[in-house]
């Protein structure tokens, strides 16, 4: 079990080693922040987080992932998708919930793995692009946390965003679209809300959204395609 992204075969073990600046904010962090400045620049699609390194301290209002899970979370038996997620609590919209943690591999790697699968098993491989280019491979299957027993949704609840803190390899980190009630299953868009090209796989889709697309996404590259 894990909550944050370990070095797995044929990652680059020493993109682990390599930190941010930090900051030398006191009490706490303004908008002129360089921690903050960084996270501006990085854009909606990413964020840079206060580290241990930074003066600032653990009431920074820009340590969020690092603080670990606050919402209270149970894994469930659905009745079409396998185990699932559900909050046991009301989580606001914007809140950090959990974290797609597992181990960081290279393409290649995860292709291997991939294509050893049975036909009924599941694929938990996560590719992050960023600015069109792999930054990241998660594989949650061996080693892992919650996050892996998300489902998918074709209207879902989370967003996933990459963030950086005291480490260049980013941890990938759920939020809340929206105010999310107690009791509801936790969902994230498996491609990541983009359709632009036509990556479906052969798994129907159950997530019963009245916007679905019928069949699960499906990330080619991991197929070698």
């Amino acid at each position: 079990y894990t909550t944050t992204n370990v070095p797995g075969p044929g990652c680059d073990e020493q993109a682990f080693n390599e930190v941010f600046a930090s900051c030398s904010c006191r009490p706490v962090c303004g908008s002129q922040c360089p921690c903050v400045v960084r996270s501006k620049r990085a854009g909606c699609a990413a964020a840079i987080e206060c580290s241990s390194l930074c003066t600032c301290g653990t009431a920074c209002p820009i340590r969020h992932v690092q603080h670990g899970l606050r919402c209270r979370l149970q894994v469930f038996k659905t009745q079409a998708k396998g185990f699932g997620v559900r909050t046991m609590e009301f989580i606001h919209r914007g809140s950090y919930v959990c974290p797609y943690a597992g181990e960081v591999i290279s393409i290649e790697v995860a292709r291997q793995r991939v294509s050893k699968l049975a036909r009924c098993e599941s694929n938990y491989v996560m590719v992050l692009r960023e600015n069109g280019v792999v930054t990241l491979v998660v594989d949650p299957r061996s080693v892992g946390g919650v996050g892996r027993f998300l489902n998918h949704s074709c209207e879902p609840n989370l967003t996933i965003t990459p963030v950086r803190a005291e480490c260049v390899v980013p941890e990938l980190a759920l939020f809340a679209k929206r105010d999310i009630s107690a009791g509801e299953e936790l969902t994230y868009d498996y491609s990541d809300g983009s359709y632009s090209s036509p990556q479906r796989s052969n798994t129907k889709c159950a997530c019963g959204s009245k916007r679905c697309f019928g069949w699960l996404p499906m990330d080619k590259l991991v197929l070698g395609f």
